[in-house]
């Protein structure tokens, strides 16, 4: 499992960026960087970004698409987790998680299968997730998927990988009013996942957690298509205070919880200033 570690001189801490399905790494890296990036706003404002590509994606060691398994990918997280806090890469205050899509449902899933995580984390943010009642609420239409290989970027890969259909990211992650140039770059760099993957994972989507977290938020852009469909905007979706309170089921008494809802963004989070703003305002509450 590779990643970027881009640490400020005397850095607040450190965020380990987990990317969803259909991403890589460079999701958190748009560009131009001072407009996109959010690892350039986590670094303006004094926090390592270490942005990693999951077992299987970006820049990572190819796999055959029944190898990572979540248990697989969850279980490397952690060790870089206890690495990271022990200082194995530089003294760092705080680490903190910060998930999209399926990388949130990956960091739960650690939570849950490695209850020791809470002590190390100073936070987790999940991006890009709203808890559903049910997994056909989140699940991606068939007809926008393929097999990865059919694209020329991914003939070397197995049938077990996908990816999105060119052409429907947009309606799929973005909101109607989104910049071209950044539905282009999203294609350009579009990633794969596979089935496995979230196996194991993805019903964390519509579990309550049993085990103790650090303090959590959760934040959404209100069209998002995946986790905010129509269906939700008169309830869970509807307002920060209906997504307080929906969230609150899905965590034990006593978690520090906050959420929030990006009104003119779908599922993809990171070019939105107004989203990186929210992270790092509440990061420095912790």
């Amino acid at each position: 499992m590779r990643g970027e570690l881009c640490k400020p001189p005397q850095p607040r801490g450190v965020q380990v960026l987990v990317h969803g399905a259909g991403f890589t790494s460079r999701y958190w890296s748009m560009t131009p960087a001072e407009q996109y990036s959010y690892t350039n706003r986590a670094w303006q404002a004094n926090w390592a970004t270490l942005s990693i590509d999951r077992p299987g994606h970006g820049s990572s060691t190819r796999l055959f698409s029944e190898q990572p398994t979540a248990p697989v990918v969850v279980d490397a997280l952690v060790t870089l987790l206890h690495d990271l806090k022990r200082g194995k890469y530089g003294p760092l205050d705080q680490v903190v998680l910060v998930g999209h899509s399926a990388g949130t449902a990956l960091a739960l899933y650690a939570c849950r299968r490695h209850p020791e995580i809470a002590a190390d984390l100073s936070g987790i943010a999940l991006t890009g997730m709203v808890h559903a009642p049910d997994l056909a609420d989140v699940a991606v239409p068939p007809g926008a998927v393929h097999a990865a290989n059919r694209e020329a970027r991914f003939a070397d890969l197995d049938d077990g990988w996908i990816t999105t259909v060119p052409g429907r990211r947009g309606d799929l992650w973005w909101s109607p009013a989104s910049p071209a140039d950044l539905l282009r770059q999203d294609e350009n760099t579009k990633g794969i996942w596979s089935r496995a993957e979230l196996a194991d994972a993805r019903e964390m989507w519509t579990t309550p957690m049993t085990v103790s977290v650090p303090p959590i938020l959760v934040i959404s852009g209100q069209q998002d298509n995946s986790f905010c469909p129509a269906s939700a905007q008169a309830g869970r979706c509807r307002d920060n205070l209906n997504l307080s309170e929906h969230e609150a089921r899905f965590f034990l008494r006593g978690t520090r919880l906050t959420t929030h809802l990006v009104p003119s963004w779908g599922h993809v989070l990171s070019p939105s200033d107004e989203a990186s703003r929210y992270i790092l305002a509440w990061l420095g509450r912790l």
